[in-house]
């Protein structure tokens, strides 16, 4: 466990490879230190990995992290399926963003786990909602307040990020769903108890769990009833996106339940220009009071 104590520099020169030991474990930090002359600050890439307990291994991320006196608002932003820590810094130009707007953002590794937890120590949810949430506040200067934690993703991670902001509603105060795919029973035309009909992305998570089990730990819907403190929900996709009824579909349904959920269509598909592009207008909506 890292106390307060153990924060690490807040800037760091560009490339060097640290290597630190925090009760006998170590933490290979690699610190790429990006200067922006205009605002007269540092940006800090982290590439990092840390030991989580809900995975019984060492997990890679990703961290940008402005340097600052205040602690930072923080942005968890998780990848889509076949995806990594790394897609959305090489695809996108969100490190730009997170120096303009001056927030903290962690690109945890999800693999294809569509965020999911399993009971053979292979709890991906936990590993980013618990794990990775706490990893951070202890080793950067990150504000552990509601208000000023969020997260979103695309497509496999939209969902994710829809999962873990209803289970994880006392961490996250904001949630960003981009191109996501919707698992809702009666909602996604989908059959879970025939597993020769799901697609690819969905059979290996679904034949590892009981009908009950999907229902109840899966179904997005299901979760949402149970939330006690709602977030503030921002729901995006392309018209020509397949999964853009199904998120139209889910938008008309939560807005029954929650006074503050928003649905944005524009034209664009599943891809990296569609993302690309709403991702100033999502870090605009989360920054906003």
């Amino acid at each position: 466990m890292i106390t307060s104590c153990s924060k690490l520099p807040e800037s760091l020169p560009l490339g060097r490879l640290f290597l630190y030991l925090f009760n006998e474990r170590f933490y290979k930090i690699e610190w790429n230190s990006i200067t922006t002359f205009e605002r007269g600050y540092f940006m800090t890439l982290v590439q990092a990995s840390f030991f989580s307990k809900n995975l019984n291994r060492q997990v890679y991320y990703n961290a940008m992290i402005p340097t600052t006196q205040q602690p930072l608002r923080t942005l968890y932003l998780l990848h889509g399926w076949s995806g990594s820590h790394d897609d959305w810094i090489k695809r996108t130009r969100v490190l730009e963003l997170a120096e303009k707007y001056h927030i903290a953002i962690i690109f945890p590794n999800g693999e294809n786990s569509f965020y999911v937890d399993f009971s053979d120590a292979e709890s991906y949810g936990k590993m980013v909602a618990e794990d990775l949430v706490t990893e951070t506040r202890q080793l950067f200067n990150l504000s552990d307040k509601r208000e000023d934690t969020w997260i979103a993703g695309l497509s496999m991670g939209g969902y994710g990020a829809l999962r873990l902001g209803f289970l994880y509603s006392h961490n996250f105060s904001k949630i960003t769903a981009m191109s996501s795919r919707i698992i809702a029973k009666g909602m996604d035309g989908l059959d879970y108890q025939d597993y020769n009909q799901l697609p690819p992305t969905l059979k290996n998570i679904f034949i590892r769990k009981t009908p009950s089990e999907i229902e109840q730990e899966l179904d997005l819907c299901v979760l949402a009833k149970r939330v006690k403190q709602w977030p503030k929900i921002e729901l995006y996709c392309g018209r020509e996106d397949d999964f853009y009824q199904d998120n139209k579909n889910f938008y008309h349904w939560l807005k029954q339940k929650c006074s503050t959920v928003n649905f944005y269509e524009a034209e664009g598909d599943h891809n990296w220009d569609y993302w690309n592009h709403v991702i100033e207008p999502v870090i605009q909506q989360l920054v906003a009071e």
